[in-house]
């Protein structure tokens, strides 16, 4: 029997794509270019993420606010929402107070972005009832936010479903926020010495926090009757931590203690891999889409762990004084670390060899984060300045 032409070729791409082999196409020579750049906290930024449609950059800072930008708008969706709060607007005058009281939720949920609609419709046909309610929401939609937490703002970790953002706080608490508008919805003090990290795995199953007295907290998302676990091991504060994308290993890093422990979330009261190489300090872990394991030390070290056992291990130099941040893109192709330099160093997964480096930032890299379609890195410095730059 003869084979097309066109089928011959989809079965090469299909068998290219189950190899792996598209992982040999090479990264673009191109210099990413800034999109966007805004000084959002008053010092510097220590936790970034992007929100699930990569339009919204969610971020901590050392002035214990959790902050929501609005960093590429969506013409076609911004044009659903400004008809939807138009509408909801509108129905500040229905006849029905179940309508008026929903319309007015609506729009408070929204938060500050439906304060513009607010503003420009006040004196467009409302009745001065529904005009006096449309002001009421207003001045609370335009009231300054104060703090929610008590001290810096450490980590930050999106649910999948991308509906709410954990963040976790040096005064022990564990926030949780509504996206997109950021409103705080609930908290749990969760580590009476403070919580340095926060990780939530992608099946929506497990929400681990990591402490300053060195523990970890483990929660069952899922299943709200199951207390929580507890892993004890390291010595010092828990500065990072990182589940693996086919959710299996939950990674740990230690800080000063010098230590890495990989925990199994399929069986969590077993003994953690415990990795202790490394000559200085663990500040950042990250695993990439092929479950390599990456981590970062205090004097520059850059290392990638594999293996059944994790000790198959390969150390890379970055050239950054001392390293505080640590990104992966979700694609698996880049790896982006940032710390004590002015630069962002952009290293290929692929062959473990550093692609470029990112200049033209003033202050030093505290946080870094890539956007859900990898197209894109959001760096947070010591000054409060929030920059994206797209690939």
């Amino acid at each position: 029997m003869a084979i097309g032409k066109d089928t011959l070729a989809v079965f090469l791409c299909l068998c290219l794509y189950l190899c792996g082999t598209f992982w040999l196409f090479p990264l673009s020579a191109a210099e990413p270019t800034r999109v966007f750049q805004r000084q959002i906290h008053q010092g510097p930024v220590l936790a970034l993420s992007f929100n699930r449609e990569g339009n919204v950059v969610c971020s901590g800072g050392s002035d214990r606010f959790v902050a929501f930008t609005l960093v590429r708008i969506d013409t076609e969706a911004e044009a659903r929402h400004l008809a939807r709060r138009t509408e909801w607007l509108r129905l500040l005058d229905s006849d029905r107070y179940v309508e008026r009281q929903r319309a007015y939720q609506s729009l408070l949920d929204e938060g500050p972005a439906a304060l513009s609609v607010i503003r420009q419709h006040l004196d467009n046909q409302l009745s001065p009832e529904a005009r006096a309610r449309a002001e009421s929401l207003a001045m609370r939609l335009d009231t300054p936010r104060k703090p929610t937490h008590q001290r810096e703002v450490r980590g930050l970790a999106l649910q999948p479903d991308g509906r709410r953002l954990w963040s976790a706080s040096l005064d022990g608490l564990l926030g949780l926020w509504g996206m997109p508008a950021g409103e705080f919805v609930d908290g749990i003090k969760a580590h009476n010495a403070g919580a340095w990290s926060v990780a939530c795995s992608t099946d929506g199953r497990w929400l681990a926090s990591g402490g300053a007295d060195g523990e970890i907290r483990l929660q069952r998302l899922d299943v709200s009757t199951v207390s929580p676990l507890i892993l004890r091991g390291h010595e010092k504060q828990v500065q990072c931590l990182a589940i693996s994308a086919d959710q299996r290993w939950l990674a740990s890093a230690g800080g000063f203690d010098r230590s890495i422990r990989l925990w199994s979330l399929q069986r969590p009261e077993t003994p953690p891999v415990v990795l202790q190489d490394s000559r200085d300090a663990v500040l950042r872990v990250a695993f990439d889409s092929r479950g390599r394991l990456f981590s970062v030390g205090y004097a520059g070290e850059l290392a990638m762990h594999e293996g059944r056992d994790w000790q198959t291990r390969r150390s890379l130099k970055s050239a950054i004084p001392i390293v505080r941040s640590l990104a992966v893109s979700a694609d698996g192709r880049r790896l982006a670390v940032g710390g004590t330099h002015h630069d962002v160093e952009i290293w290929d997964l692929l062959t473990l060899k550093m692609e470029r480096t990112i200049s033209g930032h003033r202050q030093y890299a505290y946080a870094l984060g890539f956007s859900p379609d990898s197209k894109e890195l959001a760096i947070g410095d010591a000054e409060g300045n929030i920059a994206i730059w797209r690939f």
